[in-house]
C-alpha cells in the first residue's frame, strides 16, 4: 500500500536540531552565538567533556565519526529509522502533526501513439 507524501521541509522548518537532542538529554559542554559543541550520541564519546560534535539550529556534524546532516537525519540515525519513519516518530514525540502533502488527483493516461489510441 503506497504512503502518504510527508512535507519534509515543513517538518525541518518546525522541529529544530536542539529539540532533537533535547529528547535524548544531551547537554552541550560549550555554547556560542548559534552552536553548541559537545560528546558524540551517535558515535558515543567516551568523555563527557569532548566537543567533537557540533550542532546548530538546522543541522549536526562530529568530527571524529564524520556524520553530519539536518536534524531529521539525526532522528533517523538515532532511532535507527528511515527518513520517512523518523519524521513520524519526530512529530509524534513533539506533539506536532505530521505535515502531510495533500494527494493529487490521478490524471487519465494519455495515448503517445496511434497505436495505444487503438
Amino acid at each position: 500500500m503506497p504512503r502518504k507524501a510527508i512535507d519534509f521541509a515543513s517538518v525541518k522548518r518546525q522541529i529544530s536540531t536542539f529539540q532533537v537532542l533535547g529528547l535524548i538529554g544531551w547537554r552541550a559542554v560549550q555554547v556560542y552565538a548559534d552552536t553548541m559543541r559537545g560528546p558524540c550520541p551517535l558515535h558515543g564519546s567516551n568523555s563527557q567533556k569532548s566537543r567533537v560534535f557540533e550542532a546548530c539550529d538546522d543541522g549536526f556534524h562530529c568530527f571524529k565519526c564524520g556524520q553530519s546532516g539536518d536534524q531529521l537525519r539525526l532522528w533517523a540515525l538515532l532511532s535507527g529509522l528511515d527518513i520517512y519513519n523518523a519524521a513520524c516518530e519526530l512529530c509524534g514525540k513533539l506533539d506536532l502533526p505530521v505535515p502531510w502533502l495533500p494527494r493529487r488527483p490521478r490524471q487519465p493516461r494519455v495515448a503517445r501513439n496511434r497505436e495505444e489510441a487503438r
